[in-house]
C-alpha cells in the first residue's frame, strides 16, 4: 500500500517587465530542489544565474547547466537535447537576442503516461479520454508534452488522444506494426486530427506529486475492498494512477504490485531487474489477459495485492 502525505509546493512564475527583460524566478520546493533567479536579457548576451539547480535550461545557441563553465554557443560538458518546445511555454514565445531567435526550453517537470480503459484497448472517444485523465489525477497531454517525453526516451506503441484532438504515439525503436506515418524512422507518429467519436487510448500528463507516495506492507495481501479500508485506517484513500506515475518520476521504486483508485494493479520500477517488470524501468501494470487488456478490477474481490494510499489533507 502506498500513502501520499501532501506538502507545500511553491509554483514557479515567469514575467516580462517594461524593459523587455525576461525574468524566470524559481523557489525552493518541498522536495529540496533549489531554483534561483535565472535572468535572461533580450537586449544583450547576458545570462545570470545564482544558486544550484538540478534541472537544465538550454537555448538554441546559449547553453546553461549547473557547475558548467559557459562559452557562447557551446559548453564544456555535453548539453541535453533541446526539443522545439517542451511542455507549456510560460513566457509565450521566443527570446530575441540581437537578431537571433532563441527559444527557451526546459525539461518537462511532470510525466506523460499512456492510459486505457479497464474494459480493453481503444475504447475512449475524445470527451471520454479527457475525463479518464482527470479521473486518475492528471489531464490529457498536449502534443508538446508527448514530444518532450519522446525526447526523453518514451516509447509506447498505442495510439492515444491528445489535447488538440489529434491521435499520436511515441516510437523510439521502430518495428513493422508500429511504423505509422514515419516508417522505419523513430519519432512521434500522428494520425492527425480525428473525429471526436472515434475511439483510442489516451495520453495523460501529471505535473507534480504534491506529497509522498509510499508502500504499506501486507503479508497476506489485500483485496480491493480491503485496500480501501486499509487506506482509511491510515487516514487517506487509495492513490490515483497519476500519483503513482508522478512518484515514479521522482525515483520511487517498489517491486510489489498494489491497488490504485481505478481498480488497476501497478508497481513502479526505477531500478530494472529481471523479476521486476522484465528488466525494464517504468510503471508496470498487471493485466487480467496476456494481450494487456482488462484490469484486475473485475476480480478485485478475490485477488490479493497490497495497495497505494493517498491522504486527503488539503494543501496549505
Amino acid at each position: 500500500m502506498f500513502l501520499v502525505h501532501l506538502s507545500i509546493l511553491e509554483k514557479s512564475r515567469c514575467r516580462k517587465d517594461k524593459k523587455s527583460k525576461w525574468n524566470l524566478e524559481y523557489f525552493r520546493d518541498a522536495s529540496g530542489k533549489n531554483f534561483k533567479n535565472l535572468k535572461i536579457f533580450s537586449n544583450n548576451h547576458h545570462l545570470q544565474h545564482s544558486g544550484k539547480s538540478k534541472t537544465s535550461i538550454c537555448l538554441r545557441v546559449l547553453l546553461w547547466r549547473p557547475t558548467t563553465h559557459l562559452v557562447w554557443g557551446r559548453s564544456q560538458t555535453r548539453a541535453p537535447r533541446c526539443p522545439r518546445l517542451v511542455g507549456d511555454d510560460p513566457c509565450n514565445g521566443s527570446l530575441g537576442v540581437d537578431k537571433l531567435t532563441m527559444k527557451l526550453c526546459m525539461p518537462a517537470t511532470g510525466v506523460v503516461f499512456h492510459y486505457r480503459s479497464h474494459t480493453g484497448r481503444y475504447t475512449f472517444n475524445f470527451s471520454e479520454a479527457q475525463l479518464a485523465c482527470q479521473s486518475v489525477g492528471g489531464s490529457i497531454a498536449s502534443p508538446q508534452q508527448l514530444q518532450a517525453a519522446y525526447e526523453s526516451g518514451y516509447h509506447q506503441c498505442d495510439a492515444g488522444w491528445l489535447l488538440d484532438q489529434t491521435v499520436r504515439y511515441s516510437i523510439v525503436l521502430p518495428r513493422d506494426k508500429c511504423a505509422g506515418d514515419l516508417g522505419d524512422q523513430p519519432g512521434v507518429r500522428s494520425y492527425g486530427m480525428r473525429p471526436a467519436d472515434e475511439r483510442y487510448d489516451v495520453y495523460c500528463y501529471i505535473e507534480e506529486l504534491r506529497g509522498e507516495v509510499f508502500h504499506v506492507e501486507s503479508a497476506q495481501g489485500l483485496t480491493y475492498d480491503q485496500a480501501v479500508l486499509s487506506c482509511q485506517e491510515h487516514g487517506g484513500i487509495l492513490a490515483s494512477t497519476g500519483e503513482l506515475y508522478a512518484a515514479w518520476k521522482t525515483g520511487f521504486d517498489k517491486c510489489r504490485a498494489g491497488w490504485l483508485q481505478d481498480g488497476s494493479v501497478r508497481y513502479p520500477i526505477n531500478i530494472p531487474r529481471a523479476r521486476c517488470g522484465g528488466g525494464k524501468h517504468g510503471v508496470h501494470t498487471v493485466y487480467a489477459h496476456p494481450n494487456q487488456t482488462v484490469y484486475q478490477e473485475n476480480i478485485r474481490h478475490t485477488t490479493n495485492y497490497t495497495d497505494y494510499t493517498t491522504t486527503t489533507e488539503p494543501l496549505i
